[in-house]
């Protein structure tokens, strides 16, 4: 029998709550998960913008490199060209009557003359003419006789080269520094004597000098030993830069070695404590080896400074991304933990609290069903509640009448003919 109070028990659902974390696996949040794959992004921002910057780097070094190569190339032509303009003249002088004749005293005035002209010449480096004769006895515009017989030139011109270039010593005449251009002065196809030429190598180093690559460059002239001709560094004329002696440094010994094998390419070596590119050529009129040398600090420090606000613009950026991320996660899953405590309420049984709709986005559509969901519900269990009490009443109230006894229930005569004509 129902007694009567009885009631319909609150509605709550036994199971997990499905909605109670929102995660991949169960394991993090959605907030976590948005912040994560933010991250992610972030980190494949950072490699591409790294990528990139190697890349650029890479190129501007190459660049560099390319840019040595062909100024190197430019400036060893010129020297080529100028010492090969020197071998024509000397060539073209030792052809000359007075030059070939006996007497000597005319051969010198006539060289005397010819050294005034070819000075006023741009570009000309003959500092003195002189003529040595097979025994190795010479005289010169100088007007100091010397003997020369034991002289590289003199010996390779009187053995039979075109032409010869000495190696960087010191002049018998001046006690200088020199280089020395030879030729052969012929008669009917017999050397009679050798033509020379004292070169002014301020000239020289005038030229050289000036083809460095940028304001902490330089460029230097050695020959095909190592033993320099032209540098900045006076110190180190007349040195030989493959030996490790005095300023020479083992560095530079062990870059200078490489240039002399090699004769033709690019190195990379510290000189005075600072990073150096050099690019090298062989001037092959003459043997010597031109470098061009570039101050790697001074080249790229554009790019340097390039690529250090490239690399602050990235992370900077970064985090702008990763504090918009955290924003918009804070701002995405506040109304979706609002619209969990909410379904966690109904879960409960718990329905009179409004579930409150803020946005218009899908979120908001979903927190929308979910209020229209809520009052269905309350609506549903408030009839069922009702009816269940009406339900109660009634059968309390039919339990409480007197029963009767099953006789007094049976039908009268006339009542079950009635019944029977239907």
């Amino acid at each position: 029998m129902f007694k009567k109070g009885i009631r319909i028990r609150d509605f709550s659902f036994e199971k997990k709550n499905p909605f109670r974390s929102i995660s991949f696996n169960g394991n993090f949040s959605i907030r976590l998960k948005f912040l994560a794959v933010l991250f992610l992004a972030v980190v494949a921002l950072i490699i591409t913008n790294l990528y990139a910057l190697t890349n650029y780097k890479t190129g501007q070094s190459e660049q560099l490199h390319h840019s040595l190569e062909q100024t190197v190339i430019a400036n060893s032509n010129l020297l080529e060209e100028n010492l090969k303009k020197h071998i024509h003249i000397l060539d073209i002088l030792s052809k000359v009557n007075e030059v070939q004749g006996e007497d000597l005293d005319e051969a010198l005035d006539y060289l005397k003359s010819e050294l005034k002209h070819q000075m006023e010449v741009k570009d000309v480096m003959f500092e003195s003419f002189g003529l040595i004769e097979l025994d190795g006895s010479a005289i010169n515009t100088d007007d100091a006789p010397v003997d020369l017989r034991d002289r590289d030139y003199f010996i390779a011109v009187t053995s039979g080269d075109r032409f010869a270039y000495s190696a960087p010593l010191i002049s018998k005449v001046n006690n200088k520094m020199s280089v020395v251009l030879a030729v052969p002065v012929k008669n009917d196809g017999v050397i009679i004597r050798v033509l020379y030429s004292r070169l002014n190598l301020d000239r020289l180093s005038e030229q050289v000098l000036q083809m460095k690559y940028g304001e902490k460059g330089r460029a230097y002239l050695v020959d095909a030993s190592g033993i320099t001709i032209v540098h900045p560094n006076e110190e180190l004329l007349l040195k030989n830069l493959t030996k490790v002696e005095g300023p020479v440094t083992e560095e530079v010994a062990k870059s200078t070695t490489q240039m002399v094998e090699t004769k033709n390419g690019q190195i990379e070596y510290a000189f005075e404590g600072e990073q150096s590119i050099a690019s090298f050529r062989t001037i092959t009129t003459a043997g010597w080896i031109l470098a061009i040398v570039a101050n790697r600090d001074e080249v790229f420090v554009n790019v340097d400074t390039t690529s250090q606000k490239l690399l602050l613009i990235t992370i900077i950026v970064s985090v702008i991304l990763l504090g918009i991320g955290w924003y918009l996660g804070t701002k995405i899953i506040e109304p979706i933990n609002r619209l969990l405590a909410a379904t966690g309420r109904v879960s409960k049984g718990q329905l009179n609290e409004e579930i409150r709709v803020t946005s218009r986005d899908e979120i908001g559509k979903l927190a929308q069903s979910f209020e229209e969901m809520r009052i269905n519900l309350k609506e549903l269990i408030g009839g069922i509640s009702t009816a269940s009490n009406y339900v109660n009443e009634t059968v309390f109230s039919l339990s409480s009448r007197p029963s009767k006894p099953l006789l007094q229930l049976q039908p009268t005569p006339p009542q079950l003919a009635r019944c029977q004509a239907r």
